[in-house]
C-alpha cells in the first residue's frame, strides 16, 4: 500500500495512520518474532517522518506509541524494558510541550510499560517507582495496571516479593473499599498473581518463606468467599504448591492440602494442575482417602490419578 501511493502516485492506496497503527499493532502482538519491536519501531519512526514532512492523515498518536511499547514488553529483556520507559519519556517530554492531546499518555500505556518490565523480570523497584508517580497524578489506575505490578514482583528474584506483592494488593482493597479509586478492586488475577509470588519465594530463605505461607493462608481465607472472583483450578493449584514448597512434609501440610483438595473438588476445579501438586505432596495413604479406587499406582511404582474413576463434578 505504502509503496504503491509512494512511488505511484495510487491515491486509493494512501496509507492513513489508522492502517500504519494496524500494522503497527500487529507486530506488537507477534509473539515469535524477535524482531517484532524493532519492526513496530520502524514504522512509527516512518510515521514521524512523513508527518513532519507535512503529512497530517498519518500523525502518530497515542495508540500508535502504546502499541510499540507493547511490542518491546513481549521481548521479556532488561534492554527491551529500557526501550519501553525511553519511549514513555519521550511521549511524556513531547506532551509537555505541546499539549497535544492526541498523545497524550494514558493507563494503558503506563501499563504497557510496567508490562515491559514486569516481563524483563527485574528491577520491580521501576514498576512501583511509575505507578506510585501516575497514583500521585490522580490518574485513575485500573485493575490491570495493578496486576501488571503484582507480576512484576511475583515473577522477579527479590527475596521479599511476595511481602511486596501483598502490600500492593492490600492497596487495591483499600482504595477500592473507601471509594478513592474504585477501578481498583482486585480480581481473581489479582489473588492469582499473589499466591504465584508466594509460591515462588525463595525456600532456603525461612523468614521469607515464613511470611509467604502466612499471606497466602490470610489472603486465600480473606477472597474464599468470591467477593474478588469465583477461585479457579490456578488458585487451589497453587496454593497447593505453596504448601509443597514451603512447608515440610507433616501432618500439617496434609491436612492443609486435603482441606483445599475438597473445596477444589466440591467447585468442580479439580486439573491436571491440581492432581500433579496433589501426587507431589501427598502421602498415598491420604491420595487414596480422597480419590479412592481412582489412585493408580503402576508397575514402576509411579502414582496417577485415572480421571475416568473420578466423580465428573469434581
Amino acid at each position: 500500500m505504502d509503496r504503491a501511493y509512494r512511488e505511484e502516485g495510487n491515491q486509493s492506496a494512501r496509507p492513513t495512520a489508522v492502517s500504519y497503527n494496524s500494522v503497527v499493532n500487529a507486530w506488537a502482538k507477534c509473539r515469535d518474532n524477535q524482531d517484532s519491536a524493532i519492526r513496530a519501531m520502524d514504522i512509527l519512526d516512518r510515521m514521524e517522518t512523513l508527518y513532519q514532512k507535512g503529512d497530517s492523515g498519518v500523525k502518530p498518536d497515542i495508540f500508535s506509541y502504546t502499541s510499540v511499547i507493547d511490542a518491546f514488553a513481549k521481548q521479556g529483556t532488561e534492554e527491551a524494558a529500557q526501550k519501553a520507559q525511553e519511549l514513555l519519556g519521550m511521549i511524556e517530554s513531547r506532551y509537555e510541550e505541546t499539549k497535544d492531546a492526541d498523545i497524550k499518555p494514558n493507563v494503558r500505556t503506563y501499563t504497557s510499560v510496567i508490562n515491559a518490565i514486569s516481563r524483563s523480570k527485574e528491577r520491580p523497584q521501576k514498576a512501583e517507582a511509575l505507578l506510585d508517580r501516575i497514583e500521585d497524578e490522580n490518574k485513575q489506575i485500573d485493575v490491570v495496571c495493578y496486576n501488571a505490578l503484582l507480576n512484576a514482583w511475583g515473577w522477579s528474584s527479590e527475596t521479599d516479593k511476595a511481602q511486596r506483592a501483598h502490600k500492593i494488593f492490600q492497596r487495591m482493597v483499600e482504595l477500592h473499599a473507601s471509594g478513592v479509586n474504585t477501578n481498583a478492586k482486585p480480581d481473581l488475577i489479582s489473588l492469582n498473581s499473589l499466591l504465584n509470588a508466594c509460591a515462588f519465594t525463595d525456600n532456603r530463605d525461612k523468614d521469607a518463606s515464613s511470611a509467604a505461607l502466612d499471606i497466602a493462608i490470610s489472603t486465600y481465607e480473606m477472597c474464599s468467599a468470591g467477593e474478588y472472583g469465583t477461585l479457579n483450578h490456578l488458585t487451589y493449584g497453587t496454593m497447593l504448591m505453596i504448601f509443597n514448597k514451603l512447608l515440610p512434609r507433616n501432618d500439617l501440610r496434609t491436612d492443609l492440602m486435603k482441606n483445599i483438595c475438597y473445596q477444589c473438588c466440591q467447585s468442580g476445579n479439580l486439573s491436571g494442575f491440581v492432581v500433579t501438586q496433589l501426587i507431589r505432596g501427598l502421602p498415598t495413604k491420604d491420595l487414596k482417602d480422597v480419590f479412592g479406587k481412582a489412585v493408580v499406582i503402576d508397575k514402576m511404582k509411579k502414582v496417577r490419578i485415572d480421571k475416568r474413576r473420578v466423580p465428573k463434578e469434581w
